[in-house]
């Protein structure tokens, strides 16, 4: 259970939108992401990230169902709550880095509770997602599949982020489901 001045939260992410594929031949990539969620500035509590991982055969310009919950992240109220996209795209020889749209919600944006948001700011690809605030307790596991009402909201974020920001909202260990 949360403690007082903290917040629970769980990201769904719902789909992903390919920009580069980084396939060098074919035209078809092999993405392999992870989505995080997770307190920001960081800390090492090891509630206060979470992550899910995807993997598919992607084309640029397409758009892939990925249906996914991060799991419970928990943070100070003081903090923000950001989620990243970041992975590898795997060819034969060589993985290229994926960097995927990075947004930052702070308790302006009520951490994003209850809302639909859209990456806009992803160089290889963005995703749309959901945050669900997990009250009292209740596992993480027994939130349903938010609503999709088409109507996202473009995700507050640095215009481009650096690898710096990628690492700092990424950064290390991520639990997988």
């Amino acid at each position: 259970m949360a403690e007082q001045g903290t917040q629970t939260v769980n990201v769904f992410i719902r789909e992903i939108i390919v920009h580069d594929d980084r396939d060098r031949v074919g035209g078809r990539g092999e993405y392999d992401v992870t989505f995080v969620a997770a307190a920001s500035p960081g800390s090492d509590a090891p509630d206060s990230r979470s992550g899910c991982r995807w993997a598919d055969t992607v084309s640029s310009g397409n758009s892939y169902e990925v249906r996914l919950w991060t799991g419970a992240v928990t943070f100070p109220s003081g903090h923000s709550l950001a989620v990243v996209g970041i992975g590898e795209e795997h060819d034969v020889l060589i993985a290229d880095s994926l960097r995927g749209g990075l947004a930052l919600l702070g308790a302006d944006h009520d951490w994003g509770v209850g809302r639909w948001w859209r990456t806009t700011n992803g160089p290889h690809y963005d995703f749309l997602f959901f945050v669900a605030r997990i009250e009292g307790g209740a596992p993480a596991s027994d939130i349903a599949e938010p609503f999709w009402s088409s109507d996202a909201l473009d995700a507050p974020g640095p215009d481009r982020p650096t690898p710096n920001e990628y690492a700092v909202a990424a950064g290390a260990p991520i639990t997988h489901d």
